[in-house]
């Protein structure tokens, strides 16, 4: 249970007990939404989405814009009813195309959204006693609660003033409290960080990220920022065209992406054709313009056969240049055509024969724009990838 909430705030849906901190709480079987077009065709916003989110976990559901991941939280949230498929929060069914409606504010869910969406003509205290008032809290309990979470998310000194005298980052802090101060079983957050500068955003992602531990709620963020859904997520779903391609946790997604569309995606990449010439057992080596690669401690090294087409796929930060690079596996003779300084790191653009590659250098090294060096890459930092999709077809 929420120290900061009375028991009797978890009304709605399933109440917050001594569970396993495993337990699903929100369940999504198949989900589908379809739209009608002005033309008359119907398209799949979310199409069989499946996954489970447990207590304690926030999953993060990233992608580019129109790739179903607002839609498949409004079907959560209940302000969308699925066209295929079903909610289910608690253990019970919330929405379903059957027919099932759970109103929004019996699902016992928080939300976040991006627009803030705090009422303007409230107090910073009204804004986060409301949702309490709404459900009959005692005066005496309303001051208490609300004044704790306000000092749990740095806003206490606040309480009186109008959203008008808020800065962005505050106006956010509030809708936050106000998620919390209801003991949501779960956090809806629609891009609650897209619309705060960058200092404000990365205080705010450590603040959700420290109270999810204390109080233990789940959570479901949406994001189109990469960066930031390796930063806060427990795990991340990959959304395209309405659909997961891939889940995993942050590592996993970055490290072992499953396709060259979520390399690509995630983070920045080198990626170059190549047909495998030799395998060993754990080992491989494709031939690619940059001339042989070395591959090894890769999960699909022990599928490929001689001869076989795939993608090469190498992070800017596993690329080593200078003295660096002579002992690793693989390792050519390299051109600096351009280096950017950014502060903590540098990003040097190195020409190796007819290829360019990125390189993301330490931001205290400097190199000469023209200088000839080695560069190298360990083999077990190498990724090959199959091209069994049009996103990551060898052509």
């Amino acid at each position: 249970m929420n120290p900061l909430v009375p028991e009797s705030v978890t009304d709605a849906g399933t109440a917050v007990g001594e569970e396993s901190a495993q337990r699903v709480v929100v369940s999504l079987r198949g989900l589908q939404k379809r739209f009608k077009r002005a033309s008359g065709e119907w398209t799949a916003a979310v199409d069989g989405v499946s996954l489970d989110i447990h207590s304690g976990e926030l999953v993060v559901l990233l992608g580019s814009s129109g790739c179903g991941k607002t839609t498949t939280l409004r079907c959560i949230a209940g302000l969308e009813q699925p066209t295929g498929g079903e909610v289910v929060a608690g253990g019970r069914v919330v929405s379903s195309s059957a027919g099932i409606v759970v109103p929004p504010e019996k699902r016992n869910f928080g939300m976040m959204f991006q627009s803030y969406a705090v009422w303007p003509h409230m107090s910073v205290f009204g804004n986060v006693a409301y949702p309490l008032k709404a459900r009959k809290i005692s005066k005496a309990q309303i001051e208490q609660r609300v004044g704790a979470v306000l000092d749990l998310v740095g806003i206490g000194h606040l309480r009186d003033e109008y959203p008008s005298q808020l800065s962005g980052g505050q106006q956010q802090r509030v809708a936050l409290a106000r998620c919390l101060v209801a003991d949501p079983q779960v956090i809806l957050f629609d891009e609650p960080l897209s619309n705060v500068d960058a200092k404000v955003r990365e205080d705010l992602r450590a603040e959700i990220l420290a109270m999810k531990t204390r109080i233990g709620f789940g959570g479901v963020y949406v994001t189109h920022d990469q960066e930031e859904a390796l930063a806060i997520a427990d795990r991340i779903a990959i959304m395209d065209a309405g659909r997961i391609v891939q889940i995993g946790t942050p590592r996993e997604i970055y490290g072992r992406p499953n396709s060259l569309f979520v390399a690509n995606f995630v983070g920045t990449i080198n990626r170059l054709k190549g047909t495998v010439t030799i395998t060993e057992r754990g080992r491989v080596v494709v031939s690619t313009l940059l001339g042989d690669v070395v591959v090894t401690g890769d999960g699909i090294v022990e599928r490929l056969i001689a001869g076989q087409d795939v993608w090469v796929v190498i992070r800017p930060e596993a690329i080593r240049l200078g003295d660096e690079a002579l002992a690793l596996e693989n390792t050519w003779r390299g051109r600096i055509d351009q280096e950017t300084f950014t502060g903590a790191s540098g990003h040097v653009r190195v020409a190796v024969g007819d290829q360019s590659l990125r390189v993301r250098t330490d931001g205290g090294r400097q190199f000469d724009t023209g200088g000839d060096l080695a560069v190298g890459v360990a083999a077990d930092r190498v990724r090959l990838l199959l091209p069994h999709d049009s996103d990551g077809a060898v052509r």
